[in-house]
């Protein structure tokens, strides 16, 4: 053998043996973060509008410190076979009328508030391609949900927008608790295309209801049943996501009131309320390492009779630890 092909030969085990140990690396980096972080903003202000759902605000924590949660007892259980995920998220919704002053025009949406503290509980079955999520809501409507003070506290920072008028018509102080359960299954999965249908339901207030969705995926992406959000195995993520979304309401706190507080001066008469709702949701998705943005839009179809159609903009921020 000649000097060139020793030399050959000597790089091509070289090769071979740190591809070995790369690939040895690489097996044991753990798949998902131990804590991921999640801020949420959704608002109508990017179309224009400033109605029916106007704000909202969430915040949602996964850690080690949530699987002590003596609440989890109540949330659904997992197989041996499911990599769980226990989380607490704090949630903020607005609702307000088209028409803000403090006359009531009974046609319109009651101005209402929500602030609620959730324990969730999320497990994925990477090799079924399923996911199931449930989660116990508590929390109160009206006044001490602070919407008031939030809607018109960012309105003062914004120059060309006002003072709201109305928020003394809200949905009066009620409790709120409130179920929530939902199973999703991949059923196309590729490279770089996913579909997975899941069905989902709401029991109690402020929301009791079903329903089913469809989900779409289209770019580069990690297995949606593998990890959470995020991935430690591929950095770069990129793709658009859009779901279509079917539900039946059966109550909805927001334009009824609450179950107990029956003093509400303005509220939508269970006859007037739309029993299905469908729902359109386009996302677009960036994430690299352990950092994930995601942007996009929802349109709800009306949701009583004498109501419109209505759209806002969603902004997310992940991180990961």
């Amino acid at each position: 053998m000649c000097m060139t092909q020793k030399i050959y030969v000597q790089i091509i085990l070289i090769f071979l043996f740190s591809s070995g140990i790369y690939a040895q690396l690489k097996k044991d980096v753990p798949e998902s973060y131990n804590s991921i972080v999640e801020l949420r903003v959704d608002n109508d202000f990017v179309f224009g509008t400033d109605v029916y759902f106007t704000q909202g605000l969430f915040i949602q924590v996964f850690a080690p410190f949530a699987d002590k949660n003596p609440l989890n007892s109540l949330l659904l259980p997992f197989g041996k076979n499911a990599k769980v995920y226990h989380g607490i998220s704090l949630i903020q919704n607005l609702y307000t009328p088209i028409e803000k002053s403090d006359s009531i025009v009974v046609t319109d949406r009651p101005f209402a508030a929500y602030l609620l503290l959730q324990s969730i509980r999320i497990s994925l079955y990477k090799r079924e391609r399923e996911k199931i999520i449930s989660a116990l809501k508590i929390g109160v409507i009206g006044p001490p949900a602070l919407g008031e003070e939030m809607q018109n506290g960012i309105h003062s920072l914004l120059p060309t927008s006002s003072r709201i008028s109305g928020w003394q018509n809200q949905i009066k102080t009620d409790f709120m608790i409130n179920y929530f359960v939902k199973y999703e299954k991949g059923i196309i999965h590729s490279s770089f295309f996913d579909f997975d249908l899941s069905v989902f339901g709401n029991l109690g207030v402020p929301y009791t209801n079903i329903g089913s969705e469809l989900n779409f995926r289209f770019g580069k992406f990690n297995n949606y049943f593998a990890t959470l959000e995020l991935s430690k195995q591929n950095s770069w993520q990129y793709y658009f996501s859009l779901g279509f979304n079917l539900k039946y309401v059966v109550y909805d706190a927001t334009l009824q009131g609450g179950l107990f507080n029956k003093n509400s001066v303005h509220t939508i008469a269970a006859d007037n309320i739309t029993r299905f709702i469908g729902k359109v949701k386009v996302f677009g998705n960036l994430s690299f390492n352990n950092f994930k943005i995601k942007i996009g839009a929802v349109l709800i179809t009306r949701e009583f009779d004498t109501g419109l159609s209505h759209k806002w903009g969603v902004l997310s921020l992940i991180l990961g630890f």
